[in-house]
């Protein structure tokens, strides 16, 4: 991977290693402000006072995100998208340890200060 690639890479990682530490600012600081999150397939929110809620609740399983497989990047000028297979593991309030996989597609932005910052986050972009 190239520089900007590894750059883009980096904001997923920052994200999804605040995601599993339960980090709920750092996980927002990853985002544009009036970025799109699918929570459920199909399903966008667009409010980010409403997608740090759902991320919050989400945060209650204490899920753990992996990428079984390679990320793939493509950037074309300041928009870049992030290609990968996930697993996610958590536990239930009851208990439960339940797993998920999919397929994450998310769309970045290079900012003005160089930083790229998530604008569309797909999750299930497999169904």
């Amino acid at each position: 991977m190239n520089h900007q690639e590894l750059d883009v890479l980096a904001t997923i990682s920052r994200m999804t290693n605040a995601f599993n530490q339960g980090e709920l600012e750092t996980v927002m600081a990853q985002y544009e402000t009036q970025a799109a999150v699918a929570f459920e397939p199909n399903q966008w929110i667009h409010c980010r006072k409403t997608i740090s809620e759902c991320f919050k609740e989400a945060l209650a399983i204490k899920p753990t995100f992996t990428y079984p497989d390679k990320h793939k990047v493509i950037i074309a000028g300041d928009i870049a998208t992030h290609t990968a297979n996930w697993v996610m593991n958590a536990i239930l309030p009851c208990g439960e340890v339940i797993q998920e996989s999919g397929l994450s597609v998310a769309t970045l932005r290079k900012q003005d200060n160089g930083n790229w910052l998530i604008v569309i986050d797909n999750p299930h972009a497999d169904k």
